[in-house]
């Protein structure tokens, strides 16, 4: 089980990267301490590390060691956030070697909930989240809410109008070239049978 000088540890590092991405701080929900604890418990008995796939946002971090040490609730919390060096600002979106720290960092995530699992030198670190981060969809939205989440807010708010506006901008173009295509398409025969 998680002790409470753990569990605010855990807390205070999160919080910590989200301020450096001007995402609001989360607060600890005993509720989801105790989901994260049951979950951390089934993986020592089956000595795995699988997703419990519910309706949360979820990281899971194991370390085993000889001989066993005490882990802190920092070190899950960085091992998970060192993904941001594999992150690409300029190619937002979920991607499975960054969807832990995306998950640390995501905007609309408020709740957080830490729990623990040891099995001698084996430790399973879980942490569920609500709202789940790494929400998946299509367009400038799903990218402009992620955006808002990895960067600085109003550098990721002119990124997003940016983005959006480009994407826009593609779109128009790519519209008007199919409409003279087809207009100079249709105007051919007309210019043939007045030969």
């Amino acid at each position: 089980m998680a002790g409470a000088s753990f569990e605010q540890e855990f807390l205070d590092t999160h919080n910590a990267y989200r301020k450096k991405h001007g995402s609001s701080p989360m607060t600890l929900s005993r509720d989801f301490c105790n989901s994260a604890r049951k979950w951390a418990e089934h993986l020592v008995a089956i000595q795995n590390v699988v997703h419990s796939n519910g309706e949360i946002g979820e990281n899971i971090f194991c370390a085993t060691s000889t001989p066993p040490q005490t882990l802190t609730g920092k070190e899950a919390v960085d091992s998970w956030y060192s993904e941001v060096k594999d992150y690409n600002d300029s190619n937002p979106g979920f991607d499975l070697k960054t969807g832990n720290f995306t998950q640390v960092v995501w905007e609309e995530s408020t709740e957080l909930g830490v729990g623990l699992g040891i099995d001698g030198g084996t430790v399973y670190v879980v942490g569920h989240y609500k709202p789940s981060g790494n929400k998946s969809g299509d367009g400038c939205m799903n990218d402009c809410s992620k955006k808002n989440s990895l960067a600085p807010r109003q550098k990721s708010r002119h990124l997003c109008q940016t983005t959006c506006a480009l994407q826009l901008r593609k779109t128009s173009a790519l519209l008007l070239e199919q409409f003279f295509l087809s207009l100079f398409f249709l105007c051919i025969p007309l210019l043939s049978s007045s030969e």
